[in-house]
């Protein structure tokens, strides 16, 4: 393989780590492939224990978008995370206390008893590809002995589950490359171009 093969390689490897700009969970208990259907029961994603997922990424907010004691501004780019315990049809879940971590901060969770949040920004925020509830419905969302604390990048989720399961939606703001890894990226670009117009010559 000649140079311009190996500097072609690195420049793209450059530009690809220097482009990541999602605020993905990098830190979970069990994290997960978006599903089919983010609903309750059948034909649900259902475990026993918690799971999360990435849903859409990057989104512009046209409008404020509501959360849990407040909004994040329209203009806003932000990600959407799920966390969720839904355990199959009458099997109950134990108390379940987990810690995740995402590569960006944490703007807002959305946790309402019937999920009246998550239903409205599902459109906007859902993962593509996944079916979510067309209306709120009793205990979708957080109650009782459900809890949970956010600290900048990551959520302590405490959850127990009877019957339905509990949703909640994490909106976190998009990673900006570092200024070096976008400096990086061009330098590699520079590099690839330098060594075509030498070897034209």
């Amino acid at each position: 393989m000649g140079r311009l093969s190996w500097f072609l390689m690195l420049a793209v490897a450059v530009c690809l780590v220097s482009g990541q700009a999602s605020a993905l969970i990098t830190k979970g208990p069990d994290i997960i492939s978006a599903p089919a259907y983010a609903l309750d029961d059948f034909p649900g994603a259902t475990n026993f224990d918690q799971q999360g997922f990435n849903e859409a990424q990057g989104v512009l907010l046209t409008a404020p978008l509501l959360v849990d004691g407040g909004m994040i501004a329209a203009n806003t780019l932000v990600d959407s995370h799920m966390i969720f315990l839904n355990t199959p049809v009458g099997a109950g879940g134990a108390l379940d206390f987990r810690i995740w971590t995402f590569d960006g901060p944490i703007l807002g969770v959305m946790s309402d008893v019937m999920g009246f949040l998550e239903v409205a920004s599902s459109d906007i925020l859902g993962a593509p590809g996944t079916v979510y509830p067309s209306a709120p419905f009793a205990l979708r969302g957080m109650e009782d002995y459900d809890s949970y604390v956010t600290i900048g990048d990551t959520i302590i989720v405490t959850m127990g589950v009877a019957e339905p399961g509990d949703w909640i939606r994490v909106v976190t703001a998009p990673v900006i490359p570092a200024p070096g890894a976008v400096l990086l990226g061009g330098l590699g670009v520079g590099i690839v171009g330098w060594l075509r117009r030498r070897r034209a010559l």
